[in-house]
């Protein structure tokens, strides 16, 4: 079947698509990421209100109300803040079937969880 049919494995790790079933993925992954930007642009806003900031809205929440393109770069920025600061939980789904997924969950764990040099020493008693 045209519309499920799997190309097989790219470069990187990333499976790729054939045939209308794509235009659907890009759509689908599109409306994904706007919901993400409009998520962390909120926990941003509300992030500056509980530390006093005022109505100054963070980097992404900036963007998002001038409704401008947020780089991807910045968005993973901004989620590692939230995350680091125990403000929001990165979360992924996947399988590690044929290896599909695996990759970008470590790729996502080196990018928003904190190192064992990040986290404060533990409290010995």
């Amino acid at each position: 079947e045209a519309s499920a049919a799997m190309a097989g494995e790219a470069a990187g790790g990333q499976a790729q698509l054939e045939h209308e079933s794509d235009a659907a993925l890009v759509a689908c992954a599109a409306e994904a990421r706007a919901a993400l930007v409009a998520q962390v642009a909120e926990l941003e806003m509300d992030d500056q209100l509980a530390q006093g900031g005022g109505a100054d809205a963070g980097e992404i929440a900036e963007l998002f109300l001038a409704e401008q393109p947020v780089p991807p770069q910045l968005l993973a920025a901004a989620v590692r803040r939230l995350a680091l600061s125990s403000i929001a939980v990165p979360t992924l789904c996947g399988s590690s079937l044929h290896g599909i997924g695996v990759e970008p969950l470590m790729d996502a764990l080196l990018a928003f969880l904190p190192g064992a040099n990040e986290r404060p020493a533990p409290r010995l008693q």
